[in-house]
């Protein structure tokens, strides 16, 4: 059994995670790291009901940059984020071990 890596702090390591997602897509405005940060951030802040409008509002103001309806759904429908989050899912899980 691997031993779990103590020689980071807890906010290190899930940067060294984060740190592995791509930086920028060219095709679009927001790249997927800041993306995904975004949006993780407004799970943990947002306790109230969520819906699709109020990820999208808190999305523009954590990255400032306006996204319109069609295209928020679009990344939320793309395989691409799915992959994305489970390499983070799994890159996470992967240095816990």
């Amino acid at each position: 059994m691997k031993k779990k890596n103590t020689n980071n702090s807890p906010v290190e390591f899930i940067e060294k995670c984060f740190n592995e997602l791509p930086q920028s897509d060219t095709r679009a405005n927001i790249g997927p790291k800041k993306f995904i940060t975004a949006l993780i951030l407004t799970f943990l802040r947002d306790r109230g009901q969520q819906t699709i409008a109020s990820l999208r509002r808190n999305v523009i103001k954590e990255t400032k940059t306006k996204v319109n309806r069609s295209s928020f759904w679009e990344r939320l429908a793309a395989k691409r984020l799915l992959k994305l989050l489970n390499l983070l899912v799994t890159l996470l899980m992967q240095k816990m071990i």
